[in-house]
């Protein structure tokens, strides 16, 4: 039987009390982490700094620093990688 890491099962709850070894950086709106499964290198995440649905679950303050931080590291991404464009899917 293959074991499971406790981070694995709430990735949120762990991010928030640093048990989460896939986040790269704490940001207002959420927690930026690498894809446990990397298809694509670098492959990476914003989680919100709670458990929702979806996006529209988010309240607007929160969805307003969600959305702002992910505009920011898409900009990293392309600078860092000098993409032409990049697909961001939420």
């Amino acid at each position: 039987m293959i074991k499971i890491p406790k981070w694995y099962e709430d990735r949120v709850g762990s991010a928030i009390n640093g048990t989460n070894p896939m986040v790269m950086a704490e940001l207002n709106g959420g927690y930026a982490v690498f894809g446990d499964v990397q298809f694509l290198p670098g492959y990476s995440v914003l989680l919100p700094k709670r458990n929702v649905s979806s996006l529209n679950d988010l309240n607007i303050k929160e969805r307003t620093y969600f959305l702002r931080d992910m505009s920011i590291l898409g900009d990293a991404i392309l600078y860092a990688c000098k993409a032409k464009k990049l697909i961001i899917m939420y």
